[in-house]
């Protein structure tokens, strides 16, 4: 009796779960007998409002490189010796809230693309707005890590520049600072190994600690970017690719309005293109303890079926 007890609960856990309500919303939208019965859509209202689990915040966590890449965890002569090095560079941003503005604009790229859509790491975005032929050589860098780094750090370049009030540049920026977070703390929700995610990042927080020393004001760092996206100084480490794609993106002559819609439509296209995941693993524990908005767009893609192409063999990182 108690065994039946508990099968009975555990079976009503899994079906007013996450995964469980992005099944159900899934199946309803590919069967057109149930649209418009009354019982079923009450049912589906009844799954959706039904929250056991701890309910995910829908909140976009932040990171911005170019405020927290000198950051230091403090410690005095007593923590000294448990310190975490790691930590160095690692420094969240205010928490955003996920708008329905964000929302739209991911959903959007569903919407306007072909069934399934063809995921191609931001390129179809750039296409659509005639800027690919310029831009495109910074979705193609060796790991999916830097590509993302590298549009974050433009991303921060024009927000500084080309500051506006608009729709577009808040879903560019929150989803900018968001990917962002996921490269630095949550890895394992990305495409590529979380090993190298590590080294990659170690490796950025150097170059930029370098490269910006003594540049103590947000003004003074966009400056020296500006300066070295203009020279184009040692193209292969990714805080000069950062800079040259931001010079870029201020070059164009369509003007600020037109470069935060393109901006938007890439960043919500990349935010899907991450999506897909064989770490089912990783996406299930985030999705127990309430979900990060990748994870809930992992369970929307993968019943819908839809896969990002195989990611091309790169070559082994250079550790030397």
């Amino acid at each position: 009796m108690l065994f039946t007890c508990l099968e009975l609960v555990q079976l009503f856990f899994i079906a007013t779960s996450e995964w469980a309500k992005v099944s159900l919303l899934c199946k309803y939208v590919q069967t057109n007998s149930w649209h418009g019965n009354k019982r079923i859509e009450k049912l589906i209202g009844l799954m959706c409002r039904t929250q056991l689990l701890k309910p995910w915040e829908r909140k976009l966590r932040q990171y911005s490189l170019l405020e927290s890449y000198n950051h230091t965890p403090s410690f005095n002569q007593r923590t000294a010796a448990f310190s975490d090095v790691r930590m160095d560079g690692r420094k969240q941003s205010r928490t955003a809230e996920l708008s329905s503005e964000v929302k739209r604009a991911v959903f959007h790229f569903f919407k306007s693309s072909p069934h399934p859509p063809v995921l191609e790491n931001g390129k179809a975005s750039l296409r659509q707005n005639g800027v690919v032929d310029e831009l495109d050589w910074a979705c193609k860098l060796e790991t999916q890590h830097q590509v993302i780094t590298v549009w974050h750090i433009a991303t921060s370049i024009c927000e500084y520049e080309m500051r506006i009030s608009d729709s577009n540049f808040h879903v560019t920026t929150c989803l900018s600072k968001y990917l962002a977070y996921l490269v630095v703390f949550s890895p394992k929700l990305l495409p590529d190994h979380p090993c190298d995610a590590e080294y990659i990042f170690y490796q950025i927080v150097f170059e930029s600690r370098k490269l910006l020393e003594g540049c103590n004001t947000k003004e003074g760092r966009i400056r020296k970017l500006k300066d070295i996206g203009e020279t184009r100084d040692d193209t292969s480490r990714v805080i000069n690719q950062g800079a040259r794609l931001g010079q870029q993106l201020l070059n164009v002559q369509n003007g600020p309005n037109f470069i935060w819609k393109a901006l938007a439509k890439f960043w919500a296209e990349l935010m899907v293109y991450v999506a897909p995941s064989d770490d089912a693993k990783a996406h299930a524990d985030h999705l127990a303890m309430g979900g990060e908005f990748v994870t809930h767009l992992w369970a929307l893609v993968s019943h819908a079926g839809i896969k990002r192409e195989p990611l091309v063999e790169r070559p082994t990182l250079d550790r030397s």
